[in-house]
C-alpha cells in the first residue's frame, strides 16, 4: 500500500495493512508520522499562519509597520537565512528563536518609534508565544489519522512524530500537547532542534541509529511527496503517502474568502461558531465585543495593570485573560481582581463628620430608616444595635427625605455615633488603601484603571474619594449611563454604550435591559463586606461573612471579608454558572475566529442585531428564566429584588393598561425590561408587538440577524 487518499479510503483498511506489516516484521515495525497536513490540518492556509502571527505582533508591539509589512520583512529575512544555512550546512530549515534575533534588528531599524522596554529577549519570547498561540488555534486533529495512531498503540507498535518545522522543540511539544497528542508517541523529532531534516533526508538515518533498527523496519507516513516519501525511500524506509484533495479545496476556499476582505467575510466566519444552547445565548457575542474593545483601549493607552471590580468583574477578568492568552500566549496587561462593593468602599470614602453631608448616599436613596443608614455605613450589627438603643424613636421606620428629618439630625449629634463613625471610617480607609497597594504598590504614581459592568460608576467615585483625589482613576464599563462625578482625574468610559455626551451607536439596544448584564455576570462569592487587619479580624465577632482572601502588605496581613447568602449561592450554581461556562467556551471559539480572520471582526451592526434579538425578541423561556432571577441589594436598601409578576388582572384592567401603554409609550421606559413590565401590567401578549416595533426603529427592518 503506497498511497492513502484519506477522504476516500476508510482508515480500517490502513490499520489492517499496518497490522499485517507488523506481523511480517516480527513485531519490529516502527511508524513515523508527519505532523502538518497528516496528523493535523489547519483552518487557514499553512503560510497564512505567519501572516496572522505578524498581525498579532503588530498589535502587541503597536508598531507603525502593518501586519502585512511585517510579513514581507519576515519572508525576505527567512529566505536570506535559509539560503545561507543551505550553503553552510546543506539544510534549508531555520529556528524561529534564532530568526527572532535577526528579525528584532530589522524591525528596530524599520521602526521610527521602537518601544525601548522591549529588548531582544522579550521580543524573541513574544514572537515564539504568538506563533505558538496561532498554531494552537488553527490546528485540527485528523480523526482518521488519530484512529490509526490509536490502533497502533493498542497492538504495541512504536510510533514516532517527525516534523520539519521552525518552532523549537519546547514550543513544538506544547503545540502537540494542546491537540491532545502528547501521549501518542514514544518520541518527537523536530528539524529545528535536531539540525537535520526530512527535506534533506539526514533525519532518517539518525532516527534509525537512535532506535537501533533497520530502515526497512520503519514506515514513514506523510503528505509531502519529497520530504516524507522520496527522501524516506532514498534512505531505505517504507512509506505511505497521505493525499487530501478535500483539504486543498478548503485552503483554496479560505484564500478566496480572505481576499474578499469584507465584513461579509468576517460575519460568515464568526457565524460559523454556533451560539451556546443557553438562555440569552447571544450575550456571549456582546461580551466578546466588550473584551475586544476593552483590550484595544487599554493597550492603546499603555495600561500595564487593570483592576476588575467584584462581583461582575470575576467573569469579565476570566474572559479578558482568556482573550490575551489565546492571542499572545500570555498577558500583556496584568489583570487584578479587586474585592469591592458600594457599601465596603463608601464608608472608607467619607470625610470627617463635620465635613460630611452623606450626599452620595442620601441623594440617591432619599427615604431610609436609621437602621438602613447605619447599615449603609457598614456599622456592625452590634454597633448598630447599641446606637439604636440610645435613640428615643423608632429606627426601623423608613423616613421620607431622611437628610432633612429631625431624627437624622439627632443621630448625628449622638456621641456614640460620632465616635464609632470616625473609628470605622478611618480604619476602613486605611485598610482599603493598604489592600489596593498590595497589588501594584504606590497607585498615587501609577493611577488606577478599573473595569466593571456599569452604570454610574459609584464604586469608582468611592475609591476616588478614599484617595482624596490624589490618584488618577479611569473607569471602563460595559455601559456608562448618566455617570456621576466626572472630574479631572476621575473619568469614565462606556465600552459598549454610553450617553455622557451623545448617545453612542446602538445605545438603546445595549441599554434596553441593563439588569441582564448584572445577572449573567454573577460571581462565585458574595459582596465585599469590609477590610480588616489581622488583629481586628481575630477579635471580630462577624459570623455571617467569610474570608475571601488575605494579602500581606509591609509585613502585615489584611483580610478581605465577603458576605455570602445561601440564596445567592444557590442561584449562581444552579442558573448562572452553567451559562458562564457555556459563554467561556463560545468566547474561546470566537477569539479563534478572530485570529483566523486575520484579526478583523464583523460590523458593529452584526453584534448589535444579535444583542437586539435577546432584548427585543426574546422567547417565552427566556422571559420566564429572567423572572426567576433575583439579587440582593446591600446598600441603601437591604432586600432581595426579583422580577416576578404576582398580581392577577381582570380583563378590564388589562385593556385599560394596554390603552395607556399605546397612548403613552414612554411608560415602558422607566428602566425595567419591557417584557417584564408588560407582564406586570397584565399585557404580556403585547410584548411581541412592542419588541418588533423597537427592533424596527433600530434597524428599519423586521428581519432578524441569523
Amino acid at each position: 500500500m503506497d498511497t492513502w487518499i484519506v477522504d476516500h479510503k476508510n482508515p480500517t483498511i490502513v490499520i489492517s495493512y499496518l497490522e499485517e506489516l507488523n506481523i511480517q516484521l516480527c513485531d519490529k515495525l516502527i511508524v513515523c508520522f508527519d505532523y502538518f497536513d497528516t496528523l493535523v490540518t489547519r483552518s487557514v492556509e499553512p503560510e497564512h499562519t505567519k501572516v496572522v502571527a505578524c498581525e498579532l505582533l503588530h498589535k502587541a508591539l503597536k508598531l507603525q509597520c502593518s501586519g502585512n509589512d511585517l510579513y514581507e520583512l519576515r519572508r525576505e529575512l527567512e529566505l536570506e537565512m535559509t539560503t545561507a544555512n543551505g550553503r553552510a550546512t546543506g539544510e534549508l530549515d531555520f529556528r524561529l528563536d534564532t530568526f527572532a534575533v535577526e528579525f528584532y534588528k530589522v524591525l528596530k531599524d524599520a521602526e521610527k518609534q521602537w518601544d525601548e522596554h522591549v529588548d531582544e529577549e522579550q521580543f524573541t519570547s513574544m514572537l515564539l508565544d504568538i506563533e505558538l498561540s496561532v498554531e494552537k488555534v488553527v490546528q485540527r486533529c485528523c480523526p482518521q489519522m488519530i484512529q490509526v495512531v490509536d490502533a497502533l498503540q493498542q497492538i504495541g507498535v512504536k510510533t514516532l512524530l517527525v516534523s520539519d518545522f521552525y518552532l523549537p522543540e519546547v514550543q513544538f511539544r506544547a503545540m502537540v500537547e494542546s491537540q491532545g497528542l502528547a501521549g501518542c508517541f514514544r518520541d518527537i523529532y523536530v528539524s529545528s532542534t535536531r539540525g537535520k531534516s526530512k527535506g534533506s533526508g539526514t533525519l532518517y538515518p539518525e532516527i534509525c541509529a537512535l532506535h537501533n533498527c533497520h530502515p526497512q523496519d520503519v514506515l514513514m507516513i506523510g503528505d509531502n511527496a519529497h520530504a516524507d516519501i522520496s527522501m524516506a525511500e532514498k534512505h531505505g524506509l517504507r512509506t505511505l503517502h497521505v493525499v487530501r484533495p478535500e483539504l486543498q479545496k478548503q485552503y483554496a476556499s479560505y484564500r478566496q474568502r480572505r481576499e474578499s476582505n469584507s465584513h461579509i467575510h468576517q460575519e460568515a466566519m464568526f457565524g460559523e461558531v454556533a451560539f451556546p444552547q443557553v438562555p440569552f445565548k447571544e450575550m456571549g457575542a456582546s461580551l466578546w465585543l466588550f473584551i475586544h474593545r476593552l483590550f484595544s483601549e487599554l493597550h492603546k493607552h499603555n495600561v500595564r495593570d487593570v483592576f476588575f471590580l467584584s462581583k461582575e468583574g470575576e467573569f469579565l477578568k476570566a474572559l479578558f485573560d482568556s482573550y490575551q492568552k489565546s492571542l499572545f500566549g500570555k498577558r500583556l496587561i496584568q489583570s487584578h481582581y479587586l474585592i469591592a462593593s458600594r457599601k465596603a468602599t463608601f464608608i472608607a470614602s467619607l470625610r470627617p463628620l463635620e465635613k460630611e453631608d452623606f450626599g452620595r448616599l442620601l441623594n440617591h436613596y432619599k427615604d431610609l430608616s436609621i437602621r438602613e443608614f447605619l447599615q449603609s455605613l457598614n456599622f456592625s450589627k452590634e454597633d448598630t444595635a447599641e446606637i439604636i438603643d440610645r435613640l428615643p424613636f423608632d429606627c426601623e421606620f423608613r423616613l421620607p427625605e431622611l437628610a432633612a428629618h429631625p431624627h437624622f439630625k439627632a443621630l448625628l449629634m449622638l456621641h456614640d455615633f460620632q465616635k464609632k463613625y470616625e473609628n470605622i471610617r478611618s480604619e476602613q480607609s486605611a485598610n482599603f488603601r493598604k489592600y489596593v497597594s498590595s497589588f501594584v504598590g504606590d497607585v498615587a504614581q501609577k493611577g488606577m484603571c478599573l473595569v466593571d459592568v456599569g452604570w454610574k460608576g459609584s464604586i469608582q467615585d468611592n475609591i476616588f474619594h478614599v484617595f482624596e483625589g490624589s490618584v488618577n482613576i479611569m473607569g471602563y464599563y460595559i455601559g456608562s449611563y448618566n455617570p456621576t462625578e466626572l472630574w479631572s482625574g476621575n473619568t469614565k468610559r462606556g465600552i459598549l454604550f454610553e450617553n455622557r455626551e451623545d448617545e453612542s451607536e446602538y445605545f438603546h439596544v445595549y441599554n434596553n435591559n441593563r439588569s441582564l448584564f448584572e445577572m449573567l455576570l454573577g460571581a462565585s462569592h458574595g459582596s465585599a463586606e469590609r477590610y480588616l487587619t489581622e488583629d481586628k479580624f481575630n477579635d471580630s465577632q462577624i459570623v455571617t461573612a467569610r474570608v475571601y482572601e488575605s494579602r500581606i502588605v509591609d509585613g502585615e496581613s489584611y483580610t478581605v471579608l465577603v458576605l455570602d447568602h445561601p440564596e445567592e449561592r444557590e442561584l449562581f450554581n444552579r442558573a448562572i454558572k452553567p451559562i458562564q461556562d457555556a459563554f467561556l467556551k463560545y468566547f474561546v471559539q470566537l477569539t479563534a475566529k478572530y485570529i483566523e480572520a486575520e484579526c478583523t471582526i464583523p460590523s458593529n451592526k452584526w453584534f448589535s442585531r444579535h444583542h437586539a434579538r435577546m432584548v427585543y425578541l426574546p422567547d417565552i423561556g427566556e422571559i420566564e428564566f429572567f423572572e426567576d432571577l433575583y439579587h440582593l441589594e446591600n446598600f441603601g436598601i437591604f432586600e432581595f429584588t426579583n422580577f416576578q409578576t404576582n398580581h392577577t388582572f381582570t380583563i378590564f384592567e388589562r385593556l385599560r393598561n394596554l390603552k395607556n401603554i399605546v397612548l403613552d409609550p414612554p411608560v415602558l421606559e422607566i428602566g425595567i425590561w419591557p417584557p417584564i413590565l408588560l407582564r406586570r401590567f397584565g399585557v404580556g401578549f403585547w410584548q411581541k408587538v412592542d419588541g418588533r416595533l423597537r427592533y424596527f426603529r433600530q434597524f428599519k427592518s423586521l428581519k432578524r440577524h441569523v
